[in-house]
């Protein structure tokens, strides 16, 4: 019985996302203004279709059901990581950018260590390539405040990981 509900919601789940996927790629394409925001609308359209496809693969029971639907987990998680920094412009955050996937988390990387490889990677946009925005209009202050402030996180996470590892009977990650 479990299977089977779960068979039907996949189904369905494909089938809404799909058909909406569909619907909006076709009639958001032409509101797309720069390349990421194309790409991102074009993901949506293709993650239509591998929706509805894998829908009715599903639906059908045969094995290529498998390879669509991961197809279209994949080009889903690209248009919501995506999303957030095409469309943001101007108010497109750091947390937002991580929160999407699409920036590195400074939190778990040695760069805040160094007062110029921070500055050059968030001020100086030496990562705008790989999809780090650049914050340019942060004072010197400013960024000084920021770079304490994920070292800070990354010692409280450290700490906490520790903490979780030492407590009797909880396994370690």
């Amino acid at each position: 019985m479990a299977w089977k509900a779960a068979w039907i919601l996949s189904i369905l789940l494909l089938v809404n996302t799909g058909g909406l996927g569909v619907y909006n790629g076709v009639t958001e394409l032409s509101d797309a203004r720069t390349l990421l925001q194309q790409s991102v609308t074009l993901g949506v359209l293709v993650y239509g279709v591998l929706g509805l496809a894998a829908a009715a693969m599903l639906g059908a029971r045969r094995p290529a059901a498998v390879w669509l639907a991961a197809g279209w987990a994949v080009v889903v998680t690209y248009v919501a990581s995506t999303a957030a920094l095409a469309y943001a412009g101007d108010d497109a955050t750091l947390g937002g950018a991580i929160a999407g996937g699409i920036a590195p988390d400074l939190r778990a990387s040695p760069v805040p260590l160094s007062r110029e490889a921070f500055s050059h990677i968030v001020r100086d946009g030496a990562l705008v390539s790989r999809g780090m925005p650049q914050f340019s209009e942060l004072t010197d202050d400013q960024l000084e405040s920021l770079r304490h402030f994920f070292r800070l996180k990354a010692r409280n996470d450290l700490a906490a990981q520790n903490a979780h590892a030492a407590t009797p009977g909880v396994a370690a990650h």
